[in-house]
Order: C-alpha cells, then structure tokens, then sequence
C-alpha cells in the first residue's frame, strides 16, 4: 500500500480513536459518580492525560509492516485491547504517583476499559469499511497486470492477494 495513502487512513483512524476515548472516559465518569464532566478541573487533566498516553503510545507501537487497514477483524481487537491495556496501566501509573488516584474507581476504570475498546473496535472497524468502499469503488486504485506461467497462477494470485494493499486491483492475468 502506498504510504502516503497509509499515513493519510492512519490519521483519521487516530482521530476517531481519540474521540471514542473522550467518550468513553465521559461515559465512566456518568456512570459512576453520575456527574458532570465539566465540574472538576482533575476530570479534565485525567483525559487530557489519557488522550496524550493513547496518543504516544499507538505512535510507539505503530509497525510499518503491520498496516492497519489490512488486518483482520481477530488481529484487530487483539490491537485494540494491547493499546488500552497499556493506556489504563500507564494512566493508573499517572494517578499514583501524582496522588489523585482515589477520585477513581476501579469499577471507573473497568467501565472506561470496555467502552473504550468496544467504541474503538467498532470505529475502526467502520473505518476500514468506508476505506475498502473508497479504493474499490471509486477507481481510486491502481491496476495491475501479472504475467506468469501457468503453474504458478493460483500460487501468485494468493500471494498478490496478500500482500498488497486495497490500492491495487489485479485486472488481469497473461
């Protein structure tokens, strides 16, 4: 897959992770302490907090060969869950040390878990619908022809299948 195409995809997929992370921390915080979100300055640094934590980390873990918009549903989740995992440990690291980890309980902290790897599953895995519908529909890929000897057809097909990207249409074989 091109990068540049990549790069674009993987920042609205940042993006809309960003959001489902906002949601989810605001939808904990209604539905433990039934509270508005804007009351306490603490609520606000902890998201900000964890939507800069989310942030790094899905940049540090980012692998150039493992494109996101080629992985399997499975692969997928299994991604989600390791990024947040990762979020809520670093971020209960955070409450500790600045000691403001008695404002949040763990039933907080298991429900912003569970909606935030749901919404973020759910999210990109629309995403990479809208994203498959773009490439093959809208002609935006690239064509491509193979040539290869007859015995190998079945062989260079599925490879080509697999390894490359949705931006390549496989028009014909000589």
């Amino acid at each position: 897959m091109r990068n540049d195409i990549y790069k674009g995809w993987r920042n609205v997929i940042r993006l809309a992770d960003s959001a489902c992370i906002i949601c989810s921390f605001l939808l904990a915080i209604y539905i433990r302490r039934n509270q508005n979100f804007f009351e306490g300055k603490e609520y606000q640094t902890a998201l900000f907090v964890l939507v800069l934590l989310y942030i790094f980390i899905d940049k540090l873990r980012e692998n150039k060969e493992d494109k996101i918009l080629s992985r399997g549903y499975l692969k997928e989740l299994s991604s989600v869950i390791q990024n947040q995992g990762i979020v809520i440990l670093i971020w209960f690291a955070y409450l500790f040390v600045v000691k403001e980890s008695e404002l949040y309980s763990r039933l907080i902290m298991i429900n912003f878990f569970i909606l935030s790897v749901s919404s973020i599953y759910v999210a990109r895995c629309y995403i990479k619908l809208l994203a498959f519908i773009k490439f093959k529909k809208k002609g935006e890929a690239r064509e491509c022809l193979v040539i290869t000897v007859r015995d190998r057809v079945e062989e260079i097909v599925d490879n080509f299948t697999k390894k490359q990207g949705w931006d390549v249409n496989l028009v014909g074989l000589i």
